[in-house]
């Protein structure tokens, strides 16, 4: 309970350093206090991530669901915008990036099953049939990137926010709202407090990354922030469940995959 409660808080100061990182974007893309906050958190969680790890446990490895999306977005930055940004005037490249950036991200998770043999976690052909049956979920979820951010002007904040609620709202088969609505409060805030940056990392990543390509000068609407939610909600669901039909139309095998 005790180790619970100390997680949970150091979650959600993370959050609030995040917040205040990400205001302003312009700041973390140049040497300064915010980027060192930034390479801090990502050397943070990654210790947490391998001190399991090195007693050969993979139950650790989700936290690289917050240090990844720094790395690429934050700490090596400028080595992939080089890489990057002659490709990303269509619109196809830049979703076929941001796609990848985003998809891989699933790599440690899968591993760390196979080391801790959770389910059918038994080999490394489970990594990439993991990687196979998220694939549709990323593609919405690249999708909505691309389609939003270059139609309107969010705020880094919004798209934060945004990103943590719907993770809130659908991670484990919409565990979050189950908790809230059932009375689990203490629970509800533990579950809450790592899955908020993790889900709002995702939106927030790549449009750190590309912050240059997304941000200019675009109309803000009264109710961008809840189309976005609906569009993140909605596309990555619709085509996780379409890709999830293709695979068994042409006899994939990904059961077992959690």
């Amino acid at each position: 309970m005790f180790l619970t409660f100390i997680i949970t808080a150091i979650n959600i100061i993370t959050v609030f350093l995040l917040f205040w990182a990400f205001r302003r974007p312009e700041e973390i893309i140049v040497p300064g206090r915010k980027k060192k906050t930034i390479l801090f958190i990502a050397l943070f969680y990654s210790i947490l991530a391998l001190l399991p790890f090195l007693e050969g446990k993979g139950e650790g490895l989700y936290y690289f669901f917050v240090v990844y999306p720094l790395l690429y977005a934050v700490v090596f930055r400028n080595s992939l915008r080089r890489i990057f940004q002659p490709h990303v005037s269509k619109w196809f490249f830049l979703f076929s990036i941001i796609f990848l950036l985003l998809w891989i991200e699933e790599i440690p998770l899968a591993v760390g099953y196979v080391i801790d043999g959770v389910g059918e976690y038994q080999n490394w052909i489970s990594v990439w049939r993991h990687l196979v049956s998220y694939a549709g979920f990323y593609v919405g979820l690249a999708l909505t990137i691309v389609l939003f951010f270059r139609r309107w002007n969010y705020s880094p904040v919004e798209i934060f926010t945004v990103g943590g609620i719907w993770g809130i709202a659908i991670e484990q088969y919409f565990l979050g709202p189950q908790l809230l609505f059932s009375g689990a409060v203490l629970e509800f805030i533990a579950f809450a407090s790592f899955i908020f940056p993790t889900y709002g990392l995702y939106l927030i990543g790549p449009y750190v990354l590309f912050y240059e390509e997304f941000k200019s000068e675009k109309p803000k609407i009264k109710w961008q922030s809840a189309l976005l939610f609906v569009g993140v909600f909605t596309l990555t669901l619709a085509m996780w469940f379409l890709f999830g039909v293709l695979l068994k139309l042409i006899g994939a095998e990904v059961s077992g995959v959690i």
